[in-house]
């Protein structure tokens, strides 16, 4: 799985929902994030070489939100800080 990092850039920590059930879905990690003035909440993620072969054998990228209600999102690949909003 990738690994979400701290940047230079991250400024908050997101934390577990307040209604988590750790036994029924299991910890929840906090996320490393940029909170920008936009209504953007940015993280970086690092993929090791294994995941990066896979991804370029086709694998796919499987996003899962913990949530009824899909917020939008956008997935970019770019170096880190090169385009914070």
């Amino acid at each position: 799985m990738p690994t979400p990092i701290h940047t230079k850039y991250t400024n908050q920590i997101l934390g577990a929902p307040r209604d988590w059930n750790v036994e029924k879905h299991g910890r929840c990690a906090g996320l490393p994030i940029c909170r920008t003035d936009d209504p953007y909440l940015i993280s970086y993620w690092k993929f090791s070489w294994r995941e990066r072969i896979a991804v370029i054998l086709g694998a796919r990228i499987r996003v899962c939100v913990a949530s009824t209600i899909h917020p939008p999102l956008m997935l970019e690949v770019m170096r880190e800080g090169e385009q914070v909003r």
